[in-house]
């Protein structure tokens, strides 16, 4: 404090005093302003002299101390200030006081005037700095500012953020938002000292504070708490930050993943669980949605905080209901503190759905088998059948996942007739088995099962409808009527006769074992095999088309051709090869046949080139007896021959010509 001299008694001049004797000042507060501003910049190059005039000695010092207060004590310790110092340019001091005599002759640019008996002072722009105090200054207590002033200046930080400390510290005053974190961070980053003395101010003032500070503020609060700075308060700051987080996840259904840490011994009592303890139910019973009550959980879960589904009221069978409505919500219940119960209440929910409206199963199966899966032991069989028909769903088409369940609960089964007869029947209740997985039927399936209609109705669709067969199909097929597991299907066990009876048929005519077989017998064949399904033909297409193009009397051939298009793409690749020799006169007939029949004339492009060149290299005897053959489709087909060797004849002619010694 400063002592002044006077006539009487040498006067203290407190923080108090000083602001008393600005506020006497006519425009004292905006001199004030001005001062501090012109003291802030006094010892910068090019700054003016700032010359106080007065004709007392001790207003021009009051003024003085007054300035000097609001500056951080170092720069004010700095500045050299001169009283009664005559002419202001050899004062040597950046600060001088002078009399109304000497301040006459002061103009220019080089001085910054205060003239304490006019009241007049320089209009200069105001420093950041004194805006920051001087306002504060003169409404609250000046001694708790000055201190706030010089705690700013030591506390390390930014200017503002400085300030917005010393306040919060001193005076209680909350800071901006944005000052916040970094004056939280100051508990445990400040000097040792300033924090020692200061910690207790400012975690009052966040804990005390209606305001909702950010809960990064309150995080960095309680780390702090956690770690020892702030003895006495952690408790207090940790039901801030419980506060702030159950505020965050009611309304908005925000939980942070920060796993709040141990408090130092003796912080927290039996009393603050009880008042966490109050702060969750009050907030779960506030009556906020079903996500805010899920996430007042979770925080319930982070900070131990023991809450049961009696606590819950409504709000538990609205958060149930909610949850198997909202599969894609994603809740894990391991992280609530009454978890165990409410997922086995979400369980019982969706028993009772799924009994209540079959068709729910669908919808009910694709949101929870996953959960529900690892859980299905302890299901009921209505529950039980949609996870597992949803996990083979969705499990992904021939995928480990899926084959590894399907082995799996049909081998648990495959003692008990009954239980594998159910496994089957809910496991592919929503999609079809894979073919490997109808093997895996057979290979599991008890003696004397008759295998369900679910687990073959795919299968059997596929093979009685229209569209065309595969050989896994008809194999697998095979496979479970011989092991006796299809229920008896008429379509289906004549399509499997039909099968035999053509892989038979393509056998006999390919495979004789006492020579090659008379006409007769290929006939019969062949008619055997135009009665045959087309679709069958079709899916043997290659063997047929070999086994016919061995040789087979041509009208009967042309006949399976026209009865069985699906071999004909096969029984033409074929038939241009075997064109390639001059082998069986039949061939050639067959193949002009199909060049000059209107119903497949698209295939005269294929085969032109391979007929004209064996009838050019055939023999007078060969081509007589195509001719013999030929006449058999009738007199036209005769005349069409006869205007056709005239043009190979012509060919002939041509190649002597251009080859007298043969082809080579």
């Amino acid at each position: 404090m400063w002592r002044i001299p006077g006539g009487g008694p040498a006067t203290t001049l407190t923080p108090a005093l000083a602001r008393e004797r600005v506020a006497a000042q006519p425009g004292g507060a905006a001199m004030l302003l001005a001062l501090v501003s012109a003291l802030d910049r006094a010892g910068e190059p090019d700054a003016p002299v700032v010359v106080l005039v007065g004709t007392e000695v001790t207003r021009i010092v009051e003024w003085i101390v007054a300035g000097t207060l609001l500056l951080p004590p170092a720069r004010a310790l700095a500045l050299g200030f001169a009283v009664n110092a005559g002419d202001p340019a050899t004062a040597g001091v950046p600060v001088v006081g002078v009399d109304p005599a000497t301040a006459a002759g002061l103009t220019g640019r080089g001085y910054a005037v205060f003239d304490l008996a006019a009241d007049a002072f320089p209009a200069t722009t105001p420093t950041a700095h004194a805006l920051r105090w001087v306002g504060v200054f003169l409404q609250d207590d000046p001694r708790a500012v000055v201190e706030a002033l010089d705690l700013a200046a030591a506390c390390g930080l930014e200017p503002d953020a400085a300030a917005a400390l010393g306040l919060a510290a001193v005076l209680r005053r909350e800071p901006a938002l944005t000052h916040a974190p970094m004056i939280a961070g100051w508990l445990r980053d400040g000097p040792p000292a300033l924090r020692r003395a200061y910690t207790g101010g400012i975690t009052d003032m966040f804990t005390s504070s209606v305001t909702a500070w950010p809960l990064p503020v309150l995080e960095s609060l309680d780390d702090a708490a956690a770690d020892g700075f702030v003895p006495g308060r952690a408790a207090a700051v940790r039901l801030a930050l419980l506060r702030g987080e159950t505020g965050a996840a009611a309304l908005r259904a925000e939980v942070v993943t920060r796993v709040p840490p141990a408090l130092p011994d003796g912080e927290w009592t039996a009393a603050d669980s009880t008042t966490a303890r109050r702060l969750v139910l009050a907030a779960l019973n506030a009556g906020p949605a079903p996500l805010g009550s899920e996430a007042l959980l979770r925080v319930a879960g982070r900070y131990g905080i023991d809450v049961q589904p009696s606590d819950l009221a409504d709000r538990g069978r609205d958060l149930v209901e909610f949850w198997a409505g909202n599969p894609q919500a994603g809740f894990d219940p391991d992280l609530w503190p009454c978890g165990d119960r409410l997922a086995a209440a979400l369980v019982d929910e969706l028993t009772r759905r799924v009994k209540a409206v079959p068709v729910r199963r669908h919808d009910i199966a694709a949101g929870w088998w996953r959960w529900l899966l690892p859980r299905i032991a302890t299901l009921e069989p209505p529950l039980t059948e949609a996870v597992l028909a949803g996990a083979v769903r969705d499990g992904g088409a021939e995928g480990e996942d899926r084959a590894a369940l399907v082995e799996h609960h049909l081998t648990a089964a495959s003692r008990d007739p009954d239980r594998f007869l159910w496994t089957a029947a809910a496991l592919w209740s929503m999609t079809d088995p894979s073919v490997d997985e109808l093997r895996l039927l057979k290979r599991l399936a008890p003696a004397g099962v008759v295998l369900p209609a679910t687990a073959l109705e795919g299968l059997i669709g596929r093979l009685v409808g229209d569209a065309p067969l595969t050989h896994e199909d008809v194999d697998v097929a095979h496979l479970l009527v011989d092991a006796g597991l299809v229920p008896r299907h008429r379509r289906l066990f004549q399509l499997l006769a039909d099968d035999r009876v053509l892989l038979a048929v393509v056998r006999r005519l390919t495979t004789a074992s006492d020579g090659p077989l008379g006409d007769g017998s290929v006939m019969a064949l062949l008619h055997e095999l135009e009665e045959l399904p087309a679709r069958l033909v079709t899916l043997h297409a290659p063997g047929v088309a070999a086994a016919i193009a061995r040789s087979a009397p041509p009208r009967e051939l042309l006949a399976v051709l026209r009865r069985h298009p699906g071999i004909v793409e096969h029984y033409v690749a074929l038939l241009s090869d075997l064109l390639r020799k001059a082998g069986d006169e039949r061939h050639a007939v067959i193949a002009y046949h199909l060049m000059h029949n209107n119903e497949s004339r698209g295939l005269r492009p294929v085969l032109t080139a391979p007929v004209l060149r064996w009838a050019t290299r055939a023999s007078s005897r060969q081509l007589h007896r195509v001719g013999e053959l030929i006449a058999a489709f009738g007199p036209a087909w005769s005349a069409s021959w006869a205007a056709y060797l005239d043009h190979v004849r012509s060919q002939r002619r041509i190649s002597r010509l251009i080859h007298p010694f043969g082809n080579h």
